[in-house]
């Protein structure tokens, strides 16, 4: 394992997170030790030699109703409607 990161997936209202969001990734294996972002936090501010890079990424909520399943290959895919402006 090259690096590692932690990101909630329920917010402070225990709801599903969405939106964009960044996460630090840590050099090395995964340290259980970690409960708090504060304490990943300070490991990082300490000696920045243990930051690897930052990770970037947006999270779409989906409806189960909303997946469907490719008649030939039988994948899972997720078709956004795309509403037309006038």
């Amino acid at each position: 394992m090259v690096g590692w990161g932690v990101f909630p997936l329920v917010d402070s209202e225990f709801e599903l997170n969405q939106g964009f969001f960044k996460v630090p990734l840590l050099f090395g294996g995964v340290n259980l030790a970690f409960d708090k972002y504060s304490k990943l936090e300070e490991l990082y501010k300490k000696d920045l030699d243990n930051w690897l890079c930052n990770l970037y990424f947006q999270i779409h909520r989906i409806k189960l109703s909303e997946i469907k399943v490719h008649a030939e290959t039988k994948e899972l895919y997720h078709h956004k409607h795309v509403k037309k402006v006038e």
